[in-house]
């Protein structure tokens, strides 16, 4: 891996320094700055011709995290890099991915088009809202699963004991991935549906048994946190025993703290988060008062990819071994 070079931006750079351990090379060298008008100032350090770069890059709020990726990128092409991949672990505007209403547009596709005009000639992300989504740009994407990390947290949590099984459930946005893993598992699946407009959640309903069960509800991501409260007071108040919650990009927009309707309200046991975006310790010390938190990390995951990629591998044979293994997990003795 002589020639395979990482470069960061600002929104996770712990992330990116976590992949470099796991990869054992080094964290390549950027001036990632503002001018003193605040725009974003760029440059590459060293020496990337002919070298495989991949730049790491979350590109949650604020929007100069965009501009940060797109200079990189473009850093790295002007710097005549063999191949550049843009390592995106959450990728924004992946709600709005679909014309939903007139005269709207389709703002993931505009910012994947971006991304490709910048100089990137493959995508490597997680957890997409809609995984059709790679459909929107003719360059290689591969789509990492959360659900391994968030399920290996948990996984000394499964009994055998098909009485004391964890039951996973989610929302129906989330069904086709959870449910999968809840039959690999052994599990039952518990589904939830709601009523909303963005970030206003009207009805929220549970369509299953969930009393005197222990719960692990999973989901992409969490915004304010309004959908999962109103599903998880529902749950309680259908006598759930315990309430696990596990996503993979917690977002926490303006919200997430209303005690009423936003994510710190929930009656939620422990709260499983991924580190695909920066984890505030603001945020974390405020739910640490709430509730157990636990953030695990994506870092060696995305090193498996990018060692897969730069080596010629298959990104997707990481998920096959995975299954195997939660497979012995949910069978019984």
């Amino acid at each position: 891996m002589n020639l395979v070079k990482l470069f960061s931006g600002s929104s996770n750079r712990k992330l990116a320094e976590d992949i470099c351990k796991s990869l054992n090379i080094r964290l390549g060298e950027a001036l990632v700055g503002r001018f003193n008008d605040g725009e974003v100032r760029i440059q590459i350090l060293e020496n990337v011709r002919k070298c495989e770069v991949f730049i790491v890059q979350s590109t949650n709020p604020p929007g100069e995290n965009w501009d940060e990726l797109h200079f990189l990128l473009d850093a790295a092409r002007r710097g005549s890099a063999s191949e550049i991949t843009a390592v995106i672990p959450y990728f924004g505007y992946a709600r709005q991915e679909r014309k939903d209403a007139p005269r709207v547009p389709i703002s993931m596709k505009v910012k994947m088009e971006h991304v490709v005009a910048s100089g990137a000639q493959r995508i490597l992300t997680m957890d997409l809202h809609a995984g059709a989504s790679q459909g929107f740009v003719d360059i290689p994407v591969d789509h990492l699963y959360g659900p391994p990390i968030l399920i290996d947290e948990v996984s000394h949590l499964f009994s055998r004991n098909e009485a004391e099984r964890i039951v996973l459930a989610s929302d129906l946005g989330f069904s086709k991935v959870c449910s999968h893993y809840a039959r690999i598992l052994g599990s039952d699946y518990v589904p939830c549906r709601k009523r909303r407009e963005p970030n206003i959640v009207y009805d929220a309903e549970v369509i299953g048994e969930v009393k005197g069960k222990r719960i692990l509800y999973m989901d992409d991501m969490i915004d304010t946190g309004g959908t999962v409260a109103k599903y998880c007071k529902e749950m309680k108040d259908k006598g759930a025993s315990e309430i696990m919650v596990a996503v993979t990009h917690a977002v926490l927009g303006k919200g997430w703290d209303d005690p009423e309707r936003g994510l710190i309200g929930a009656p939620i046991d422990t709260l499983i988060m991924t580190d695909t975006i920066q984890p505030d310790e603001g945020k974390l010390k405020k739910l640490r008062e709430k509730m157990n938190v636990k953030v695990a990390s994506t870092a060696p995951l995305f090193a498996t990819a990018i060692r897969e990629i730069s080596i010629g591998g298959s990104v997707g044979s990481m998920f096959y071994d995975w299954e195997r293994k939660i497979d012995r997990m949910g069978q019984t003795p």
